[in-house]
């Protein structure tokens, strides 16, 4: 896991160690094991090494082939290397190095961009072709690792984060200005058009499972992963197995993706937030490695606040495990304390309190001088974990005419849901009528969304930049049309997974930590949605599979657990009334800086502030105003 940048010019300027070293600067945190740059006339490579495999300095970037002609600065980490390597020797390439950045650039010498479709892992990259002056970007199928692009038709510059973007287009003086449209969706809570890009305008993200090409010719972008093919492809796979087999395979390739995810020179350990996802792989660790759970830490978010806590469910675990486990609890002293530096790091405004639990936990576990984390981010949206799920689930059994089997799972829904089977009767309706009349619909979640921006608009006039008919908000309230497996894909590629990878990427990243994904390994994902919906929601409980395949190897009342909370803090109940938090937002509403920046409206924020306003959702609209107040800080005026 290490930080990349890079430029390439395409006006005969040359790249200039002094900008690579920019990049370094910024991202040292990705890297604090070594750093390294490379000019070639009009390319230049960056990079920043967190050496996680073969620390010695035959990994060390940016790396060449033997022949010099080709080199690579690479962030990530590819799971399969040692397979491939295995096949890239046969073939005659001989290797320096124990690195899987190694496999990765004699790959891409061999398959060309065919090799991203061999790559199991994650990863944000650049490849260069010295003799054909090609540079070559690509980003993991479901965009775990970061890269930001920066093209105009004099330049094209690259980085895993947007800060060190936003240095070297300041030293290059080039605009650096707030995509407004991007900021204002943020703020109304709405989804943007393209979830790649930037709260900067001109900044992107390159696509999840894509890649980008630049040449003599001009540039070419090409997807080489689409979820939903895989999916299909994994469907004529599994063909009619049985349930019995279906749940034994989902074990074994559960079992294999954790394994995969503990390669490392260095120290491992995982979150544990005593929910089933971190849980079940802690206890796919210490039931299936022993060995290795002896050592095996793991770190975990408590709080005070039983509303917020899960303690007894970590601390079940770690007796069932045997693993050892730290506790951190975040506090809003700490909060407050964190926050210009936390904002700093994330690149972009922080979605909620949550992330900050996170990064407690990331911060304890670089203190015991762990060095990559495994964490559960994925399973929700792949098993289908969330309660939008049951919607798409009830209407699958309405298009089979299994009238029985929709209501026996409304009813069974109701038991560990707020909701009654009447109220689930009635929201299905809706989505009932939204296919049968999709105008009628259309013209009432327009109401809905237009009457949450005037809410919205009283305290943040910026959200005046949105499109007035709503359609993008209108679109997304549609998603559960699908079917639930069409709902499954959708999730696992949209705008809300990519915020979750954002948090776990600069939050582990802050404190110079490798996080992984297994739930996110690839081969697990496809099999997963590819399953019969029975296997993950059924009579009113998730991820059915992972409860009955993992039930071994975790404690009775973590497997049966029904509730779900999320990674929680108390930021709606008892940290929003402090004291401290509104001295805090007062202070930033009484800031000349905010008020210039013309996006608040500050008499509406200082009457939520005390008390004289009976605006709905006034956690929202505080958290809105401190999270993207302390991102201009950061990123924008860089203070």
């Amino acid at each position: 896991m290490c930080g990349i940048g890079g430029i390439l010019f395409r006006d005969q300027r040359s790249a200039t160690r002094e900008l690579m070293e920019i990049f370094n600067s910024v991202q040292r945190h990705r890297g604090p094991d070594g750093e390294g740059v490379l000019c070639d006339h009009e390319v230049g490579l960056a990079h920043r090494r967190l050496a996680i495999i073969d620390l010695s300095d035959a990994g060390a970037q940016p790396m060449s082939d033997v022949s010099g002609r080709y080199a690579i600065s690479f962030n990530g980490e590819i799971y399969n290397f040692a397979e491939l390597r295995k096949e890239l020797e046969q073939d005659g390439f001989t290797f320096r190095s124990r690195t899987d950045t190694e496999v990765v650039l004699n790959a891409l010498i061999r398959w060309g961009a065919a090799a991203f479709s061999r790559f199991e892992g994650m990863w944000g990259l650049a490849f260069l072709d010295r003799s054909t002056r090609s540079l070559l970007l690509s980003r993991d199928r479901f965009g775990i690792k970061p890269l930001y692009v920066r093209v105009t038709s004099d330049i094209v510059l690259f980085a895993s984060e947007l800060k060190a973007i936003v240095a070297v287009s300041r030293r290059l003086e080039l605009p650096v200005e707030v995509n407004l449209a991007r900021l204002a969706a943020f703020v109304a809570n709405e989804p943007p058009e393209d979830a790649n890009v930037s709260f900067l305008s001109g900044i992107r993200q390159l696509q999840p499972g894509s890649w980008i090409e630049f040449n003599s010719q001009g540039q070419s972008e090409r997807r080489f992963y689409d979820l939903a093919d895989a999916t299909a492809a994994a469907i004529e796979r599994i063909g009619s197995r049985s349930e019995g087999d279906l749940i034994e395979e989902y074990g074994a390739l559960f079992g294999q993706a954790v394994r995969s995810h503990l390669v490392a020179d260095v120290p491992v350990g995982s979150c544990l937030s005593g929910g089933l996802d971190s849980s079940a792989i802690v206890g796919e660790i210490a039931i299936g490695h022993p060995a290795q759970a002896r050592q095996f830490e793991t770190f975990s978010a408590c709080y005070t606040d039983p509303r917020a806590d899960e303690s007894s469910f970590i601390d079940a675990v770690a007796n069932f495990t045997g693993v050892l486990n730290k506790k951190t609890y975040p506090s809003l002293a700490r909060l407050l304390e964190d926050t210009p530096r936390l904002a700093w790091h994330q690149d972009e405004p922080m979605g909620s309190a949550s992330m900050f639990a996170q990064w407690c936990v990331f911060s304890e576990a670089a203190a015991s001088g762990v060095k990559v984390m495994l964490d559960g981010q994925g399973a929700d949206e792949v098993l289908g974990g969330y309660d939008g799920y049951f919607v798409p689930l009830w209407l699958d059994h309405l298009r089979s005419g299994n009238i029985v089997a929709m209501a026996r799972e409304m009813f069974a829904s109701s038991r560990y849901r707020a909701w009654t089977p009447l109220s689930a009767l009635a929201l299905t309706s809706r989505w009932v009528t939204r296919l049968l009349a999709p105008a009628l619909t259309s013209s009432i979640d327009e109401r809905r969304v237009l009457s949450r921006r005037r809410i919205s608009a009283r305290a943040f006039p910026i959200v005046s930049v949105l499109n007035s008919s709503a359609s993008t908000a209108v679109a997304a309230l549609s998603s559960p049309l699908g079917s639930f497996r069409g709902y499954s894909i959708a999730k696992t590629t949209d705008q809300s997974l990519l915020e979750l990878l954002r948090y776990e990427d600069r939050n582990s990243m802050a404190f110079s930590i490798e996080s992984r994904v297994p739930f996110l390994h690839h081969p697990l994902v496809e099999y997963t949605i590819a399953l019969p919906y029975s296997l993950k929601l059924r009579s009113g409980i998730t991820k059915t599979i992972l409860r009955n395949a993992l039930q071994a190897k975790l404690p009775v009342d973590v497997q049966q657990r029904k509730d779900k909370k999320g990674f929680p803090t108390p930021w709606s109940g008892e940290w929003i009334f402090s004291g401290a938090i509104r001295d805090h937002l007062k202070s930033l509403t009484s800031d000349s800086r905010t008020k210039s920046r013309g996006w608040f409206d500050v008499a509406v924020l200082n009457s939520v502030l005390e008390g004289r306003s009976t605006m709905p959702n006034s956690g929202e609209v505080l958290w809105a105003l401190f999270a993207t107040e302390h991102w201009a800080r950061a990123i924008i005026d860089q203070s």
